[in-house]
């Protein structure tokens, strides 16, 4: 759970913003707090400091949530609390930061296929917090994904992408392109259409009408053929 308190801070002498996810045992660096050894401690609430300006910077929840109006209504005052994953929490602070899309893990050099399920919940935590710029980077950063080594989202990451996004999603568009354009007769897809949710199968389909030309194999024109490839 992240609780985003926004107050005066003399050391920084500008409107910050605390996004805190539990416990104080933190180290300050400039405008920017994180845990000692975070990486362990993702079940623990950790503390932030970002500045109000920043957080603000492209996300519309922010812009909103952080408007004196809606800070009149609270009980708690200077207090918005919404609730994500610590990881992608951090994801989201690095981002603010650094204009990067952070690896899930340190020595994560080469992306592949693995990383697009944490992309996914990264995309959908910047659909919750309506921030389109955040969310461009993220589309950017699958299509070098499956550039650098060929590799495209499958079961999880699809399946989190169409739980998480409207109908008109781009991340689903993206997704769609390339599953139909680049699927084919190999087992790492098979086993991945189990577990692609009903709605994109039925996107992919159509899309593939779309990029696929009629196979001139029509296996059903003869007595014959029929009786190899359909009769019981």
């Amino acid at each position: 759970m992240i609780r985003v308190i926004t107050k005066h801070d003399g050391e920084h002498g500008n409107d910050n913003v605390e996004i805190d996810h539990g416990d104080k045992h933190t180290i300050k660096h400039e405008h920017l707090t994180r845990h000692p050894n975070n990486e362990n401690q993702h079940d623990e609430q950790s503390e932030y400091w970002i500045q109000r300006d920043l957080l603000r910077s492209s996300s519309s929840f922010f812009k909103a949530a952080t408007k004196d109006k809606w800070d009149a209504l609270r009980d708690s005052k200077h207090t918005v609390t919404i609730t994500f994953d610590p990881v992608l929490s951090e994801a989201y602070i690095h981002w603010l930061h650094h204009c990067t899309i952070c690896w899930l893990w340190d020595d994560d050099t080469v992306p592949d296929k693995d990383d697009y399920p944490y992309l996914a919940k990264l995309y959908v935590m910047g659909e919750d917090l309506m921030d389109t710029t955040f969310k461009n980077a993220l589309l950017d950063t699958f299509s070098a994904v499956a550039t650098s080594g060929y590799y495209y989202p499958t079961g999880e990451a699809v399946a989190t992408i169409y739980s998480g996004t409207p109908a008109n999603s781009a991340a689903r568009r993206l997704l769609v392109d390339m599953c139909a354009s680049r699927a084919r007769d190999h087992p790492s897809w098979q086993d991945s259409f189990d577990n692609f949710p009903r709605e994109a199968l039925l996107d992919m389909l159509k899309e593939t009408t779309q990029l696929r030309e009629p196979s001139d194999d029509i296996p059903w024109q003869t007595e014959e053929e029929m009786k190899n490839t359909y009769h019981e």
